[in-house]
């Protein structure tokens, strides 16, 4: 669907979508701009491995804002996707395509689930030797209940063997999302309306 890329004349099929931020926070309110080749009726759907919401207004041909929320419980991210239909004219000199689409990423900013911890150990140790870890973190905010530190140790050797990259869950977790919808309609089956000479 050419995300970001404009709606210009020499394709006439494409939606332009724009956000008015670069990432938001689950359950604020993004504005999309719209900008539409022909005037029509527009689905406007907030997706991720399903739709979320669903949006049907009338728009021009220009640009419009639409205010989109964003579902509190929303983790990595989303897209915005939007599908123009114009009305039939047999009136017209030339070709004009039916429909037209669009699509965009909207990022989740989850800086706020990130946890700091302060971890205090030993430089080094002798194999068998004990040692005593302190992991400290910020205190959590209620109702949150108490965190589990899950720790291990692993022989330094044995990791550069294998190229271990450290595991970073929060990226796992609320790291950006593949679209999984796919969109499909009939409408490029149908006869073009436009006035024969």
């Amino acid at each position: 669907w050419g995300e970001g890329e404009s709606a210009a004349a020499s394709r006439p099929e494409r939606v332009s979508l724009s956000l008015d931020r670069v990432s938001y926070e689950p359950g604020q309110m993004a504005t999309v701009t719209v900008a539409s080749p022909f005037a029509g009726t527009m689905l406007l759907t907030l997706e991720v491995d399903h739709v979320l919401s669903t949006i049907v207004r009338e728009v021009p041909a220009k640009a419009v804002q639409v205010e989109v929320p964003i579902p509190a419980s929303l983790r990595g991210g989303a897209y915005v996707a939007a599908s123009v239909v114009r009305p039939l004219d047999a009136t017209r000199e030339r070709w004009l395509p039916l429909c037209a689409k669009g699509l965009v990423h909207l990022a989740t900013d989850h800086a706020a689930q990130r946890l700091a911890m302060q971890v205090e150990l030993p430089s080094q140790a002798a194999p068998g030797e004990h040692v005593r870890v302190r992991v400290q973190t910020p205190p959590l905010a209620a109702p949150s209940p108490a965190g589990e530190v899950h720790l291990w140790a692993v022989d330094d050797g044995v990791l550069q063997a294998t190229a271990y990259a450290k595991p970073d869950p929060h990226a796992a977790f609320l790291g950006r999302r593949r679209l999984s919808v796919s969109t499909e309609d009939s409408y490029r089956d149908l006869l073009p309306d436009y006035k024969r000479p």
